[in-house]
């Protein structure tokens, strides 16, 4: 359960992360701010009704949220590629 909950976690940072530099770098679409805004809503209805929401719920958005949140670590992960192979080059020389 720990270790779910840190994946869920650090899939939620990806997300903002995702979701922050869609809307900085892309062009805006109305599709995925037709995507953020059920997350958001859902979100604040799991806010409000705690306890009594369960997974029937909560998995439709899942589709909504892994694509930022991938989007979020492919960003992430290929800047720390390019940090990476930036270094050995320059150590090399």
């Amino acid at each position: 359960v720990f270790l779910g909950r840190i994946v869920w976690v650090l899939v939620s940072l990806l997300y903002f992360f995702g979701v922050w530099r869609y809307f900085k770098k892309e062009k805006m679409s109305p599709y995925a701010l037709y995507a953020i805004l059920i997350v958001v809503y859902f979100a604040l209805v799991t806010a409000v009704n705690g306890f009594g929401m369960n997974a029937r719920f909560r998995m439709p958005v899942n589709g909504f949220i892994l694509p930022f949140a991938t989007y979020g670590f492919l960003i992430v992960w290929f800047s720390v590629k390019e940090f990476i192979f930036s270094k050995k080059i320059s150590t090399h020389e």
